[in-house]
């Protein structure tokens, strides 16, 4: 059963590094629980910065993702680099 989740990304302004620095550090991270990824760069000044659509192979390799260790300790960069997320689920959230 495939799990997929669209995040969108607000990038804090000033800190383009760092969000970038957090984007390719956590997409490297999902890659190991056997995600697939597609990035939206959204026109105008309205909305999101980026809009990721994310799929897993399941709910619980999404919730191990979120759970693992190495993503908690990218939590300085991240609250650094954005300023808001926002996730929506097409099929439903993940249970918990």
């Amino acid at each position: 059963m495939v799990f997929r989740v669209t995040v969108h990304l607000w990038q804090t302004p000033g800190a383009g590094r760092a969000f970038r620095q957090f984007e390719d550090q956590a997409m490297e991270i999902m890659r190991g629980y056997g995600a697939e990824f597609t990035v939206e760069i959204p026109e105008g000044a309205e909305g999101p910065d980026e809009i990721h659509h994310l799929t897993f192979p399941s709910p619980a390799e999404f919730t191990a993702y979120r759970q693992d260790q190495r993503l908690q300790d990218l939590a300085p960069l991240r609250e650094q680099g954005v300023q808001k997320t926002a996730l929506f689920w097409p099929d439903g959230p993940p249970e918990a």
